[in-house]
């Protein structure tokens, strides 16, 4: 009896692991970008890209989109470290003039992307944002798997720096260092004086003779 009451709970639990694992292949997902003290951004303006799609099938399968197949490297490994891989992504949709499947700017201190497949995204900031730093590029994947639980909706962490201003240094005024210069231009113009009077006097003794 003992034996069956065992089997029937490891049953019961590999159908709750497994029927925990499934993700609902038919929801959408939405990425909402926002500071953490809820710091002001309404002039912020994000890009969003697609990298690849995802499938789950017994776990995370991907495939690249189009426009990045060029891409020599496998996309598990940009899912398991992003950071690894975010300036590199950046760089790549830069130099092959990849467009964005959304563009978003700030509304009340958060940006959202919402109505989004599954797959791996890749989130860039172009524009300056005035005041503030550039902020590095996301790679966020949809769904994203927690323990036995798929989040659909995920919140993303911003760290919106505002850029220091560093004072220019004083630079105080060169001593003096104890020469008057108004005497050398006097003497200068007392000079010059003469040498024109000078030349006009032996002009005109040219002309007595």
């Amino acid at each position: 009896m003992k034996k069956i009451v065992i089997l029937l709970s490891l049953l019961l639990f590999t159908v709750i692991s497994v029927h925990a694992e499934v993700a609902d292949i038919n929801r959408k997902g939405s990425l909402r970008l926002a500071t953490e003290n809820n710091q002001e951004i309404k002039n912020l303006e994000l890009k969003l890209f697609k990298v690849a799609n995802a499938y789950v099938d017994n776990g995370y399968h991907f495939q690249y989109v189009d426009a990045f197949k060029s891409l020599n490297m496998d996309v598990k490994a940009i899912v398991e470290k992003p950071e690894s891989y975010q300036l590199l992504l950046k760089d790549f949709v830069a130099k092959n003039n990849i467009q964005p499947i959304s563009i978003k700017t700030a509304e009340n201190n958060a940006i959202l992307f919402n109505d989004l497949d599954f797959g791996v995204y890749l989130i860039v900031q172009d524009k300056d944002n005035k005041g503030f730093e550039k902020l590095k590029p996301i790679i966020a994947t949809v769904p994203l798997k927690e323990n036995t639980t798929w989040k659909y909706d995920i919140d993303l962490s911003l760290k919106s720096e505002k850029i220091k201003v560093v004072p220019k240094p004083k630079i105080d005024k060169l001593p003096q260092t104890g020469q008057n210069w108004w005497p050398v231009y006097i003497f200068i113009i007392i000079g010059t004086t003469l040498v024109v009077v000078g030349s006009i006097g032996k002009h005109y003794e040219k002309k007595a003779i």
